[in-house]
């Protein structure tokens, strides 16, 4: 299991939650890339939540702006699809800890300077469980949107892949004039907080990047991967 970097994630929780049985017969044990698409009923079966235990107060966007690789303004292409990873024939039924699969293009980097010229392949714990009868998350977690911008929160791991922290949804419509205004304004360092007449999207984005020009470095890592995704 590769480390993740704001959940320590009871995966056996997860993968006993929709009934499986926990038995004797541990007939395979295997991972796969294959990436499955999601069935056209996803959003209609039961979620099922585990606890999850972190590290602070995700409401808490000092620490998680501090916590976190990257963070941008981004729009979600599509959900490609849920693969399993420790799969295994349990009492006669598979079981496997399921990821889900996005492509996301950058739009606005905030934190880091992740490539906004093509979609971003970027994966999340949970999804869709292996036998397709509820889907898995943890606590305070939600399988994004197609079609929807948000703020998103990302980390690249070792072996370069980026998985989804967190997720703030902007919706379907966005001004991307006024956000491409404010964005030159705080890179230029001439911006000013955004007063009562900007936009919910701006006032939300305002909140982020202030989280980040005011991070809890207590809560920074100690070592941090540079992603092949980055720009020059």
């Amino acid at each position: 299991m590769k480390k993740r970097f704001i959940f320590l994630i009871p995966i056996l929780l997860l993968i006993i939650a929709c009934g499986i049985f926990v038995g004797l017969d541990r007939r395979s044990t295997q991972t796969t890339a294959t990436i499955l698409p999601l069935p056209s009923n996803y959003n209609q079966l039961e979620t099922v939540y585990s606890p999850a235990q972190v590290l602070f107060n995700l409401s808490d966007k000092a620490k998680l702006a501090a916590s976190t690789d990257y963070i941008f303004v981004g729009y979600l292409d599509k959900i490609v699809g849920t693969s399993y990873r420790d799969i295994r024939e349990i009492g006669g039924k598979q079981t496997g800890t399921p990821y889900t699969h996005f492509l996301i293009t950058d739009l606005f980097n905030i934190k880091g300077r992740l490539r906004t010229d093509k979609p971003l392949p970027v994966e999340m714990f949970g999804g869709v469980d292996i036998n397709e009868t509820c889907v898995l998350l943890t606590e305070s977690k939600s399988i994004p949107e197609e079609d929807h911008y948000y703020i998103f929160m990302v980390s690249v791991s070792e072996q370069d892949e980026l998985y989804l922290d967190a997720q703030c949804d902007l919706g379907r419509e966005i001004n991307q004039e006024e956000i491409s205004a404010y964005f030159d304004a705080w890179n230029n360092q001439t911006h000013d907080a955004p007063d009562e007449s900007a936009s919910p999207e701006i006032q939300a984005i305002n909140a982020y990047v202030t989280a980040f020009e005011n991070r809890d470095l207590d809560y920074e890592k100690k070592e941090r991967f540079h992603s092949s995704y980055e720009m020059d």
